[in-house]
């Protein structure tokens, strides 16, 4: 492999030094040319690869914020429900706390009409 790389070397200094400085200043543009249309396709590249990290970046924030929301409006319905349940049973014990209010009158008045009517008997 060395020697090839030296053959490869000897050859081309070889062939420069036939060239006319006209060719070699060709060659050199030319060279200069691959270089910068090089350098301009890794520029390229790269400023697609920031875009698409960037397009990335922006989906996943995107993403974050929705599952946020959904989090809230979840956390608001839970929130409503638990208040609604409360209110439920608020009304419930209300509901019942009268009914045994009613109760008790009844048995009052109930007891208060008993000794009444052994007293008449």
């Amino acid at each position: 492999m060395r020697r090839a790389v030296s053959a490869k070397a000897a050859a081309q200094r070889r062939r420069r030094a036939r060239m006319t400085e006209a060719q070699r200043q060709a060659e050199a543009e030319r060279n200069a040319a691959q270089q910068r249309a090089r350098r301009q396709r890794e520029a390229v590249r790269e400023a697609e690869a920031a875009r698409q990290r960037e397009r990335a970046y922006d989906d996943r924030v995107r993403e974050l914020n929705a599952e946020r929301q959904r989090a809230f409006r979840a956390a608001q319905e839970e929130g409503a429900r638990q208040a609604e349940r409360e209110a439920n049973a608020a009304r419930l014990r209300q509901q019942r706390e009268a009914q045994e209010e009613e109760e008790r009158q009844a048995n009052r008045e109930a007891n208060a009409a008993r000794p009444r009517q052994h007293h008449e008997a």
